[in-house]
């Protein structure tokens, strides 16, 4: 929206129906897309971040039981929520060390523990290939859509 056409909708509605309101509606929707953008691009470096810390941490806990042993019993002593999240970033690494030592035994930890993490690798590289590639033309046709609707509601 250029100024001209700023301006012509504001004294057209004010000549009309008195809405001038209808124009700061549209400028509210860039104000509403930009805090989209930084949401979904605060979320695309927590993955692209965060997943090869995991990942680093859990062949770490596969492959030194040193580390097995220290963080096991750092996981025993909390308790609540930060148990949970604590045991979040090991799930998949205590997993097949399970499957290791029962259902699967004289397989690789290391390839039973590929074999599961693999999937959410894959899932996290969707979401952002989704977000880089068309996500933000699709962020745009829904600030288009919601002007549509607000034009033709004013």
């Amino acid at each position: 929206m250029t100024v001209t056409d700023i301006v012509t909708d504001i004294e057209s509605y004010l000549s009309g129906d008195g809405m001038a309101d209808y124009v700061s509606l549209i400028e509210g929707l860039g104000i509403v897309g930009r805090i989209g953008s930084i949401v979904i691009g605060i979320l695309v470096v927590m993955i692209v971040v965060g997943m090869p810390v995991v990942v680093a941490i859990e062949v770490f806990y596969i492959n030194f039981p040193i580390v097995q042993n220290g963080y096991d019993e750092i996981y025993h002593r909390l308790k609540g929520k930060a148990n949970r999240i604590f045991g979040l970033v090991i799930r998949d690494a205590r997993k097949a060390l399970e499957l290791s030592h029962t259902t699967k035994n004289g397989e690789s930890v290391n390839y039973i523990y590929l074999r599961i993490k693999i999937k959410a690798v894959f899932i996290a590289v969707f979401i952002v290939a989704m977000v880089l590639g068309p996500g933000t033309f699709i962020l745009a046709q829904a600030l288009k859509l919601m002007q549509g609707i607000i034009e033709a509601l004013g």
